[in-house]
């Protein structure tokens, strides 16, 4: 969509991460230069775009654009940062990026300290989830959409509360952690019978 016109019609790829972006402490773009104030920032954004250069002293520094739900910004990544996070530049890549912020007058200048894999850090981040079903039917195929979210390191917990026939509910409360990522909440939102998709 971004290709094509230019920003996306169907809603922003961050929007899948809901709450996690809250809890990592990730702040939308036109927020920080609306405030004006230079400092560390927490930011995240999906990439879609990248220029490499070099400078006088030979070094190779980046500068990538993104996007969030409030804007498109630009980062700028020196050399020692840009050979190890290089490959994670690929455009619709969303990233998780902690920042210094300086303003030439009113004009940002977002430099990165470090960058991570935006669903790495979301998945730590996540405090779980809420699915409430009607009837016990849907119960095999969120086991499925599960397999490999299953991750004892990970804080995200699920209760499925299911709604039975006589209309009594019944919590299940799936032991362990979960890495619960966009991906994974899309394949439980698709099956049938979900109610209701709750981020907790």
């Amino acid at each position: 969509e971004f290709d094509a016109v230019g920003f996306y019609l169907s809603g922003h790829p961050l929007d899948a991460y809901g709450k996690s972006l809250e809890r990592i402490k990730a702040r939308p773009s036109a927020e920080i230069i609306r405030e004006g104030h230079p400092g560390p920032a927490n930011m995240a954004g999906t990439v879609i775009g990248k220029t490499e250069r070099t400078s006088s002293k030979g070094n190779r520094y980046a500068f990538v654009s993104l996007s969030d739900a409030s804007g498109i910004f630009e980062i700028m990544v020196f050399s020692e940062l840009l050979a190890i996070v290089r490959d994670l530049f690929e455009v619709g890549n969303s990233l998780f990026i902690k920042a210094g912020v300086q303003f030439e007058g009113e004009q940002p200048r977002f430099t990165a300290n470090s960058i991570e894999p935006l669903d790495k850090v979301a998945s730590k981040a996540q405090a779980g989830l809420k699915i409430k079903i009607g009837g016990t039917d849907p119960l095999a195929e969120i086991k499925e959409a599960l397999e490999g979210a299953d991750n004892e390191r990970a804080r995200g917990t699920i209760v499925v509360t299911a709604r039975l026939d006589d209309d009594r509910e019944v919590d299940i409360n799936l032991k362990g952690g979960y890495a619960i990522n966009p991906e994974v909440m899309q394949n439980i939102r698709s099956i049938a019978g979900i109610e209701e998709l709750q981020e907790t």
